[in-house]
């Protein structure tokens, strides 16, 4: 396997384990809340964001930089990566 694709999928791996623990986490806290907190906060998130939505250009562009955001994180994760790993001695992608 390529070190690069190695540590783009590392780096995938990585995300994945932050993004999980922040959901895990979202669980507990509502959980430790309980469900009267947790059905207050959904009413008062749809009165504020769902019944009315923004501009639909406003949600495409904010979409448009979270993907942005999110893909910079990945590849510059990616890189410091290959960086750490660096190529192993001789080269190799003479094969």
């Amino acid at each position: 396997m390529k070190p690069n694709l190695k540590c783009r999928m590392i780096s995938a791996v990585l995300m994945g384990i932050l993004l999980g623990s922040y959901i895990h986490n979202d669980y507990v806290k509502w959980g430790q809340r309980g469900r009267d907190a947790f059905i207050a906060y959904q009413s008062q998130r749809f009165d504020q964001h769902m019944a009315n939505p923004h501009p639909t250009m406003v949600t495409i562009i904010a979409s448009i930089l979270f993907v942005v955001v999110f893909l910079a994180v990945y590849e510059i994760l990616a890189y410091i990566l290959s960086r750490i790993v660096g190529s192993p001695s001789g080269d190799q992608s003479a094969r």
